[in-house]
């Protein structure tokens, strides 16, 4: 397969460097792990800055900090829930699931509630009614009536959101008027805390939120095994994706290398402060009640999870078929009148993640690895068809079947989607892709 020749590598990668390190200089984030791959290669592989900063913790210390290492480990939250999504497709393929169901079963009803009957339609549970808003402090929910199926599941148009990107899920986790919180906070790994109404109707829209936690109850339930032991069976160890990098938990070995979590302050003597981590670790089977967050999961090095990125770009048969690659990362939504516009009206484009539009009088849309797809091209060159998504903690990564390219970048610092995260990501994929303008090299698959 034709790549990029390596003048050309050579004079990019060091471009690509000034660029990280340029931001870590600037207090961007303490570090950033950043890769560019092809299907079997990863061209640039390389780090900036550190995973704990100088003179952190006693500004009158004389401690150097400690840099970053390409094998250093992220929690890239909702980044690796394409994971769970191969996950799904693999069981469905292989007939893995207890009750038959598969592939041709993405919208069947009946079948998906054999494994979740929480979505049984005109049942009692919250998953399958509709929140209108509140009277007297209790929600106003009416009946769904259109039925939810796997696939609507795997490209959130549930109706599902996420207490932080909607204002109804906000008042039903944290009540305004200081009232006993109705649901349970979703980081505590209880199962009820995935049980909320539907804000629209499922079928009509995108939300993005927590569909993510259901399919990984289908996942588990269709197979009777806990979410890590699958991701390790199916995904990891067939990729030969490192234990000393990459784990649905923090293990001794993912101690070790583990960066710490950082968030922006507006202070200028210290811009950048190391807090508390937030998430969940958990690396036997979950007690009853309880499961694997699995829309933010995974423990990884960038390098060792771009072994993922890579099979999905060159579609590997040691994961899937060649039909089931072409269903999972093509547009899902295709049509059907569902549409994602650009800049969203709400939940993750306040935080500037797709705030921008890719082209005139285009959307977005999302395929079954829960991603967004580019309905146009964008504004750095990168065209119709990538596809891509991000972690809470600013992580970023695009899949580009077009040109056969991809690349990740992976930090541990919020708040997610500050404006210098997004100016890095844009200006890396314009090094990128003017790399390929450069060599002029293209690679066309239909």
């Amino acid at each position: 397969m034709p790549t990029i020749p390596p003048d050309m590598l050579t004079v990019g990668a060091r471009e690509v460097q000034q660029l990280f390190d340029r931001a870590a200089a600037n207090h961007v984030a303490p570090g950033f792990q950043y890769v560019v791959f092809d299907e079997d290669n990863l061209l640039i592989n390389s780090v900036a800055g550190f995973s704990s900063l100088p003179n952190e913790s006693d500004p009158s210390s004389s401690s150097p900090g400690k840099p970053l290492t390409r094998e250093n480990a992220y929690w890239i939250a909702s980044a690796g829930r394409i994971a769970i999504s191969v996950l799904a497709l693999i069981i469905l393929e292989r007939g893995l699931a207890k009750n038959g169901m598969t592939i041709d079963d993405l919208d069947n009803h009946e079948k998906l509630v054999e494994i979740l009957p929480e979505f049984t339609l005109g049942g009692e549970s919250w998953m399958v009614k509709v929140i209108e808003g509140f009277e007297e402090g209790r929600p106003k929910l009416r009946p769904t009536i259109t039925p939810v199926t796997l696939r609507g599941i795997m490209t959130h148009t549930i109706g599902l959101a996420l207490p932080w990107t909607s204002e109804l899920y906000r008042q039903l986790c944290a009540p305004s008027d200081g009232s006993e919180p109705l649901r349970p906070s979703l980081m505590s790994g209880l199962i009820d805390s995935f049980i909320y109404p539907a804000i629209c109707e499922p079928g009509q829209c995108v939300t993005y939120g927590i569909a993510a936690e259901w399919l990984g109850q289908f996942v588990v339930r269709a197979t009777g095994t806990n979410l890590r032991k699958l991701l390790a069976k199916y995904i990891f160890e067939p990729l030969e994706m490192s234990k000393e990098e990459c784990d649905t938990a923090i293990t001794a070995n993912i101690q070790k290398v583990l960066a710490p979590t950082h968030v922006k302050t507006a202070d200028a003597r210290t811009p950048l402060k190391e807090i508390p981590f937030v998430g969940l670790s958990l690396e036997g089977d979950p007690e009853p009640g309880y499961a694997h967050i699995a829309g933010a999961l995974i423990y990884t090095s960038t390098q060792t999870f771009c072994k993922l990125l890579q099979a999905i770009l060159r579609r590997d048969e040691c994961l899937m078929k060649a039909g089931t690659w072409g269903l999972a990362t093509t547009d899902a939504l295709a049509g059907t009148s569902i549409k994602v516009p650009v800049p969203r009206d709400s939940g993750i484009s306040r935080l500037e993640y797709y705030n921008k539009p890719i082209d005139i009088g285009q959307s977005s849309s999302v395929n079954l690895l829960q991603c967004d797809v580019a309905l146009g091209p964008g504004l750095s060159g990168r065209p119709k068809g990538s596809f891509g998504w991000t972690g809470l903690l600013n992580v970023y990564f695009h899949i580009d079947p077009t040109n056969g390219i991809g690349y990740m970048f992976s930090t541990a610092c919020g708040p997610f989607g500050h404006p210098e995260f997004i100016a890095l990501r844009d200006e890396f994929e314009k090094l990128i892709y003017q790399m390929l303008e450069k060599s002029d090299v293209r690679v066309h698959r239909a």
